[in-house]
């Protein structure tokens, strides 16, 4: 019992300290990330990260990094590069996030062994996919020629995004069956998105938005000074 004890104390701890990390680092994100193309984004897509992500044209791409060798190519490049460095750290946070959450819904016994081990399996995917997709945008930005580069970036970010889409249907199952409805309908909807992404792509973006207040409200709910803290018991 003083095992389980300490084990879920360790679990709530790397919860809760990876999950404001996680609002900090998205935070200073979002002020380093170009705020406009060079031209356009595609399709009605805002956030200009993640209409550079999910470009599918040569097209595309050119008119959000615009030409390397201009001032305006350099300024966003500089840009991207910035916010691409600290979505590295980004990943390693929500990876712990996500692991840490779903660690304790296992040892508390919300969420059956086999179940535990598909979703920690899908959070590794997510990682491993989102650090490709990094790699690949840096490629995309250091190369004239980036027709081949298209087809990678695309598998690699839709696997990003449809696994965090199915880790999400994990954590709305698992609190509609702990009657909290808050989590439960933002997981939801994230995972309705994110099905949604596949055949419109600017729906990603509404994904983005329900899966991090999903986190944030995740985080907060469960710090140990909130007001009867979610999964303490």
């Amino acid at each position: 019992m003083i095992q389980l004890d300490k084990k879920i104390n360790t679990l709530f701890r790397i919860l809760n300290v990876s999950g404001m990390l996680l609002l900090i680092v998205f935070a200073i994100g979002s002020t380093l990330a170009p705020p406009k193309p060079a031209i356009s984004n595609p399709d009605g897509i805002y956030t200009t990260i993640i209409a550079f992500e999910l470009a599918k044209t040569p097209l595309e791409i050119a008119n959000i990094i615009g030409v390397g060798d201009t001032k305006i190519g350099k300024k966003i490049r500089e840009g991207f590069r910035a916010v691409i460095n600290l979505d590295f750290l980004l990943i390693i946070l929500y990876s712990l996030f996500m692991y840490s959450l779903m660690s304790i819904l296992y040892v508390r016994k919300r969420i059956v062994k086999f179940s535990y081990y598909i979703a920690v399996f899908f959070i590794l995917l997510a990682a491993v996919s989102d650090v490709l997709e990094n790699f690949t945008l840096i490629k995309i930005m250091d190369s004239t020629n980036y027709a081949d580069l298209l087809s990678s970036l695309e598998l690699f970010t839709y696997v990003k995004w449809e696994a965090l889409s199915i880790i999400a249907i994990f954590f709305t199952t698992t609190f509609a069956a702990e009657n909290l409805r808050l989590p439960m309908a933002l997981f939801g909807l994230s995972f309705v998105a994110g099905i949604a992404g596949l055949f419109i792509r600017k729906i990603i973006e509404l994904q983005t938005l329900f899966l991090g207040l999903s986190w944030a409200i995740c985080w907060y709910k469960t710090l140990p000074t909130t007001k009867k803290p979610w999964l303490r018991d």
